[in-house]
């Protein structure tokens, strides 16, 4: 083949590369280091992948993790992260050759109202007045390749492949969401469980305050107007107490949303009250650069 009859395919395949629609993407050069990146260590990713095991609470670590399997956020997240794989899948298999297999096989039933010749050679093969069957068989291999002259295929690839880290970073976020509101309505509810613990214990000493009052006024010791004001403060925290108790609830009813649970499963689950947990070390955000490499 002489040079001329092989420049004749290069040039028309260099002429259909530069018809391509697809532009290609060039992720931007950054700098290797910043010239005051050594003001802050942050803490490694291991820690803060499991960040709310630093306040060293089994029932919180519980609950992050029921609420990362059972929250209908991340699910519904996790499903969009599936249907991105398969689409990314479906688009690179336009890159490769298909090949099909197709086979078929039929029988066939034909009446023979004709008698052979004695002496011809089929007398043997052909019965007298009988049915004659046939069975065929196809076997075939088809084979077909679309070339991607002009990158459309490559483009849905490279756009298929964007939406799945597009979809992996939003179940990322759907997580950490999830598990910050959880650790937060957990420290939220014991804080509560707290201030109700002491709320009843001044509700009990007010009584008891407005019973000594009585026994003075009744006594002559006090007047009228100091059984009242004992009184008042005790219907004062009473009234607090149900307030709080509403707090409660909403903060309970909260989780049962999060952790996609019936109305009243955290309320049996943490009704003994709890202290609330300290983180045992402070976690060190770093330097900005590390928040934005860590964000979803």
């Amino acid at each position: 083949m002489t040079a001329k009859a092989l420049a004749a395919p290069l040039l028309l395949a260099l002429a259909l590369s530069a018809c391509s629609s697809a532009p290609q993407h060039a992720d931007p050069q950054m700098p290797e280091g910043w010239f005051s990146a050594a003001g802050a260590h942050p803490a490694d990713a291991e820690s803060l992948a499991v960040w709310w095991r630093q306040f060293d609470d089994p029932q919180l670590s519980a609950l992050v993790s029921r609420a990362m399997q059972q929250n209908h956020d991340v699910r519904l997240a996790m499903a969009r992260v599936t249907a991105a794989r398969a689409q990314l899948r479906q688009s690179r298999a336009g890159l490769l050759p298909s090949f099909d297999l197709p086979a078929s096989a039929s029988r066939q039933w034909n009446e023979n109202d004709q008698e052979a010749e004695p002496d011809s050679p089929l007398a043997d093969f052909i019965p007298d007045n009988d049915v004659i069957s046939f069975d065929t068989w196809e076997l075939a291999l088809q084979a077909t390749w679309e070339l991607d002259l002009f990158g459309a295929t490559r483009a849905r690839r490279d756009s298929a492949a964007r939406q799945l880290r597009s979809a992996e970073a939003q179940t990322i976020a759907a997580r950490l969401a999830v598990a910050s509101n959880t650790a937060q309505g957990y420290l939220q509810l014991r804080a509560l469980q707290g201030q109700r613990a002491l709320l009843v214990e001044g509700i009990e000493v007010a009584r008891e305050l407005e019973r000594i009052a009585g026994l003075l006024f009744h006594a002559g010791e006090v007047t009228r107007l100091d059984v009242e004001a004992t009184s008042a403060e005790r219907a004062s925290l009473e009234a607090d107490l149900d307030e709080l108790d509403i707090h409660l609830a909403e903060a309970q009813l909260a989780l049962d949303t999060l952790l996609a649970e019936p109305p009243g499963s955290t309320a049996a689950r943490l009704a003994a009250s709890a202290p609330v947990p300290l983180a045992e070390q402070r976690i060190a955000p770093g330097q900005p650069i590390d928040l934005l490499r860590r964000r979803p």
